[in-house]
């Protein structure tokens, strides 16, 4: 299972919008991620940032967050959507007290497992979910073919150590440390690596 700090509501992709974490209460909303002193009340630090969806700690007590490239003028207008632009992933380390952006980087996906020197980010779809037939050729020529990918990241750097993908998607995943478990609709399938 996945390690999280705190106890609030947890996601696959992190806790929040509320963390409570050390001495600290991290909210975030549409745009900004707040650090507030929990025995004040006073705001350590904010940073705008569109589109998080969960916060991940290690050990070292480094905040990680799983946020997008989108920017204010996305959210600006809620019943406006830009067709033509596209919005990406992106993992930021942050310096718990400072606020201050260690690296950031796009991995094609959002961090789904944290734990010690593992950080795994997922992509993947699945055009039929439900295994109901699909409505006709043409339609099934239309649509995109299912895929995962799934990379590990370095914790230091945030560069990206290696990539896997496979041209199918399962319907679980489970990490743990240097093994993944995908279970797929009819197979399960356990990959383990070497770590040094």
């Amino acid at each position: 299972m996945t390690e999280r700090a705190g106890t609030s509501e947890e996601s696959q992709y992190g806790a929040g919008p509320c963390v409570e974490h050390g001495d600290v209460l991290y909210v975030f909303d549409q745009a900004v991620l707040s650090a507030f002193e929990l025995t004040t009340g006073n705001a350590r630090w904010r940073l705008p940032s569109v589109g998080i969806i969960g916060l991940f700690f290690d050990a070292q007590n480094n905040l990680y967050v799983n946020t997008t490239t989108g920017n204010p003028d996305d959210i600006k207008y809620a019943r406006q959507i830009d067709i033509t632009k596209s919005t990406a992933a992106v993992l930021e380390k942050i310096e718990p007290t400072s606020g201050k952006i260690l690296w950031s980087v796009k991995p094609g996906g959002f961090v789904s497992y944290l734990s010690g020197n593992f950080i795994y980010a997922v992509q993947s779809f699945d055009p039929n979910p439900t295994d109901e037939e699909v409505l006709s050729d043409t339609l099934a020529g239309l649509q995109k073919p299912p895929y995962l990918r799934i990379v590990r990241i370095d914790p230091k750097s945030g560069r990206v150590l290696w990539e896997h993908t496979q041209d199918r998607c399962p319907i679980e995943m489970q990490f743990h440390e240097n093994t993944i478990e995908l279970i797929f609709k009819r197979e399960v399938q356990v990959l383990k690596y070497l770590t040094f």
